[in-house]
């Protein structure tokens, strides 16, 4: 809460200034969108923990697959600028988030509130989290990776026209857990084919929401920038140490040599969502059957299939007119935890703990079991129950950049209350997570209901995720 209520008044001096003299640099006119684009890459230079399956650092890269990368699109209408910076990492980092908006509002007077700072969720990404030594100077390449690409966007800037719009894609993401015909509940992630399924528990969201900004000048390509949920986990795993940007980068570097354009990725609610890696064994109902690489590496096939749905799309974008302004507001939503549940069972968590961080998440699971947890993860929110505070506060942020709207928010949204905003905003509203501050799950009341292993460990109470995506509809509304 000390870390929000300075980054607030912050903002506020911020605004104070900007107001007397408004943003560093050149003179834009007003009521006309510009929008440019950089990138920069932010590989670690020594090992590093791997984040997104264990906490204690026992997953240290040995290698690069792919680069990773921080790209920033950089809109601006008048002297009001918006930068959406997306980093190939396993989650936002507050802190780091607060040293790359003081370093943007240094360089060109934006307000830090007008900085935005979204992780793709990639599992073959530094631990942002993680206290080993080496994570000291991957915030360095981290921060000026983003800073980097900062200044190459804002140097890009050119007039541009926005378009819209959204594909509905198939057989690409599934809800992870299953309501069995026993009544039992199942999962995650053991594929759609399986048989004894009576049906999800909650609702898959397949949309893919396009914006592309097309710009005067024969050297400006156009930007897309694409909005999809679906966890970035397909290089990663419990025994895989390598960095990648996972389909991320498949994706990015196929539009980008097979549409000319330069690609920017926003995370959905990938909270109960992962990509469907088993698609070929579902009939061969693959998307674009025939067009995908063969082999192993899903990761590439799943990639691609991504950017020929939107390559595909492209050309059915709706040209939007320009609505004057950029408005942009906050709040500090107040949600309960549950630390009133009863902790009968600490002793045993506490050997279920001891197991994971010692021989890992497998043989943790293994022993969890043994002793009636559902997960490692429910044996560590047993543990962290005595440990936790009534409450916890989670900033949300709603914005609009002349007729693009879009929610941000930390976390990891379950589909059915990112479904809720989509359902009650403007068409094509983009609803971004993992964004500026991020860790673990916030689930929906029917994940509480069926005991889904997402609530064990970030312990909000039933309600809280309805409650967030409440709050994100109600400040969309805020902003013209």
């Amino acid at each position: 809460m000390k870390r929000i209520l300075c980054a607030i008044l912050a903002m506020v001096l911020v605004l104070s200034l900007a107001a007397c003299g408004g943003e560093k640099g050149p003179s834009f006119e007003a009521g006309v969108l510009y929008a440019g684009y950089g990138r920069a890459v932010i590989n670690p230079k020594m090992s590093t923990p791997l984040g997104g399956y264990d906490s204690n650092d026992m997953r240290m890269h040995v290698s690069i697959i792919d680069d990773l990368m921080a790209t920033c699109v950089a809109l601006t209408d008048g002297d009001q600028s918006f930068l959406m910076i997306s980093t190939d990492a396993v989650r936002s980092k507050g802190t780091w988030t607060d040293a790359v908006r003081a370093k943007v509002t240094e360089e060109y007077g934006i307000p830090g509130e007008n900085v935005m700072l979204m992780a793709s969720h990639s599992h073959s990404a530094p631990n942002t989290n993680s206290k080993n030594p080496a994570m000291a100077e991957y915030e360095k390449i981290f921060v000026d990776g983003c800073m980097e690409a900062v200044r190459l966007a804002m140097a890009d800037r050119a007039k541009a026209t926005m378009y819209q719009g959204s594909v509905q894609t198939e057989h690409m993401t599934f809800v992870r857990h299953y309501e069995m015909n026993d009544g039992t509940v199942a999962g995650p992630n053991f594929g759609t084919w399986a048989s004894g399924i009576k049906g999800h528990v909650g609702r898959n969201d397949p949309e893919m929401i396009l914006v592309k900004f097309e710009r005067e000048g024969d050297d400006k390509k156009p930007i897309l920038m694409m909005n999809f949920q679906a966890h970035t986990t397909m290089t990663g795993g419990a025994e895989k140490l390598d960095i990648s940007a996972d389909y991320v980068g498949v994706c990015r570097t196929y539009l980008e040599e097979n549409a000319d354009v330069l690609f920017a990725y926003y995370l959905g609610a990938c909270g109960n969502q992962p990509p469907n890696s088993n698609i070929p064994q579902e009939n061969n109902q693959m998307p674009f059957a025939g067009q995908l690489p063969t082999g192993d590496r899903d990761y590439i096939s799943y990639g691609t299939a991504l950017g020929l749905y939107a390559q595909q799309a492209l050309p059915n974008l709706t040209k939007v007119e320009h609505k004057p302004g950029i408005q942009t507001t906050t709040k500090v939503v107040t949600l309960p935890t549950n630390k009133n549940q009863p902790m009968d069972r600490v002793n045993d968590a506490a050997v279920v703990v001891d197991v994971w961080n010692s021989q890992g998440r497998d043989a943790g699971n293994a022993k969890a079991q043994e002793l009636g947890f559902a997960s490692v993860y429910e044996a560590n929110g047993m543990m962290n129950l005595g440990d936790l505070p009534d409450s916890n506060d989670i900033q949300v942020w709603a914005t609009r950049v002349g007729s693009l709207y879009f929610v941000n928010a930390p976390y990891e949204m379950f589909s059915e209350n990112a479904l809720f905003i989509k359902e009650n905003t403007p068409a094509n509203t983009m609803v971004i997570t993992q964004s500026n501050e991020a860790w673990g799950y916030i689930t929906d009341k029917k994940a509480h209901e069926y005991k889904c292993y997402e609530n064990f460990g970030f312990n909000f109470c039933p309600g809280a995720g309805e409650e967030l995506a409440q709050t994100m509809v109600d400040l969309l509304k805020t902003v013209g």
